[in-house]
């Protein structure tokens, strides 16, 4: 599905236990129904929803970027992906992406006091990376 130009897909994460030693986490992308793109997998790292949310929008970026020009999947046409629109309902995982992350990137990955590192700071920097990459909004 395309929405002026970009590409929409919906991603989330979920977790199971989350916050405990027995947490199982995994991810989804779906760029629509019967699509060779959409993607469920299990949460690499720590066992976290807010992980599996993150993750989610790195794997649907990480997809575009495979497939920024036109491919063939079992003899269907994919249209190259240029410009991708995620849809997330983690308020987390857009704030982060849109207001936190610069002051960040100025504090050395650490939060606003200066003293704590960022949660799934790895995960941040791989998104960060993709963005630079690909017109992701």
């Amino acid at each position: 599905m395309k929405n002026n130009g970009y590409v929409l897909v919906y991603t989330d994460g979920a977790c199971e236990n989350n916050g405990k030693a027995s947490a199982k986490a995994g991810l989804g992308v779906w760029f629509g129904e019967n699509r060779p793109l959409n993607l469920s997998k299990p949460v690499k790292g720590k066992a976290t929803n807010n992980a599996g949310k993150i993750q989610a929008c790195i794997w649907a970026g990480k997809i575009a970027k495979q497939n920024s020009k036109d491919t063939f999947f079992y003899h269907i046409r994919i249209t190259s992906i240029n410009k991708l629109k995620i849809h997330t309902d983690s308020q987390f995982t857009i704030n982060s992406t849109t207001k936190w992350i610069h002051n960040w990137k100025k504090n050395n990955w650490k939060l606003a006091g200066g003293k704590s590192d960022v949660k799934n700071k790895e995960d941040f920097k791989e998104l960060d990376k993709l963005c630079q990459t690909i017109d992701i909004k």
